[in-house]
């Protein structure tokens, strides 16, 4: 049985791997898939990670970053 905090590891990651995949779409990819890949993140990620995504979405899209934990 997996402890609760592997639990949550393995959902930020998830969330992590979903906004690496639209960083690289953006950049160097085709950008029109952004909001398709925005929607099925935010559709299979466990829903208490889903606000954080969508926060981390908005900043992306207007060019702000998050803190990152070196700097929390």
């Amino acid at each position: 049985m997996y402890e609760t905090t592997d639990f949550v590891m393995w959902c930020l990651f998830l969330a992590d791997v979903w906004m690496e995949y639209i960083k690289f779409e953006q950049k160097g990819g085709d950008a029109k898939r952004v909001s398709d890949i925005y929607m099925r993140a935010v559709r299979n990620l466990d829903p208490v990670y889903t606000d954080s995504f969508v926060s981390e979405f908005s900043l992306l899209k207007t060019g702000m970053a998050m803190p990152s934990e070196s700097m929390l």
